[in-house]
């Protein structure tokens, strides 16, 4: 549904506007869909349960198919069966439809085993589930998350620093709702990776510091780099992973 007479996208924008204007129901051509409803409940009572949900595929270039692969995206969802064709599911736009339309689809199987149906379901979760940052954060991370953008696919030592991560993670000290506030940021490098080590992994990590001034909100950040496997529990249950999707705020 749309207002084409305030269109955001191209489907609104080429709607045809009936004379009384208002709220419209528009099409628009689509690569494929993913149902991203739990097979538990697709199986439920068609007439207990009788709605799925499904979400569109969409086009999108090699480097952004590499940060949707890295959970770096969170309104999107990516499957390897995909993954050549560079198909993503788009979560932004989740539809409802009754299972007996799903029952007269082809089907494709999506996962192949444990792994990738594990990593789906960290995706779905994760377009739902991310912390809402305070609005002073995002201006204090915003350089960062810039660099980020700007060099991860570059051929140079910084763009090989930034792949060798498999995600950052930050909290804050003594909390996020008491400002100022410490944050500490967790450069979590790939379990077998060895790009980021001696002299050059504290100069990216000071480059990278570096980037985040304190503020008046937000004082000297501290960090360190490490490993999922090296961090300790109650750091990584009290921190909170990082996204190149814009922040959500509070």
């Amino acid at each position: 549904m749309c207002d084409p007479s305030r269109p955001l996208t191209d489907a609104a924008d080429a709607a045809d506007v009936d004379e009384g204007g208002g709220v419209e129901i528009v099409t628009s051509d689509t690569k494929g869909l993913m149902v991203v409803t739990q097979t538990c409940d697709i199986r439920r009572d068609c007439f207990d349960r009788p709605y799925i949900e499904v979400c569109p595929l969409i086009s999108v270039d090699k480097s952004k198919l590499d940060e949707i692969k890295n959970l770096r995206r969170p309104s999107y969802a990516s499957l390897e069966v995909l993954s050549a064709r560079c198909l993503v599911a788009d979560l932004d736009r989740v539809m409802t439809v009754e299972k007996a339309v799903l029952a007269a689809w082809d089907r494709t199987p999506g996962c192949k085993d444990d792994a990738e149906a594990m990593k789906l379901a960290r995706a779905l979760a994760r377009k739902r589930d991310r912390f809402a940052f305070p609005t002073e954060f995002s201006t204090f991370v915003e350089k960062l998350l810039d660099r980020i953008t700007d060099k991860h696919n570059r051929n140079s030592p910084e763009g090989e620093a930034l792949r060798s991560l498999s995600q950052i993670r930050v909290s804050a000290d003594p909390s996020w709702k008491e400002l100022p506030a410490t944050p500490t940021f967790w450069f979590v490098r790939k379990e077998n990776d060895t790009t980021l080590t001696g002299e050059f992994a504290a100069e990216m990590l000071e480059r990278w510091l570096l980037l985040m001034p304190a503020t008046e909100s937000f004082l000297e950040p501290v960090g360190q780099l490490t490993r999922l496997s090296e961090m300790k529990a109650d750091e990584y249950l009290a921190s909170v992973r990082l996204d190149l999707d814009h922040l959500s705020h509070t």
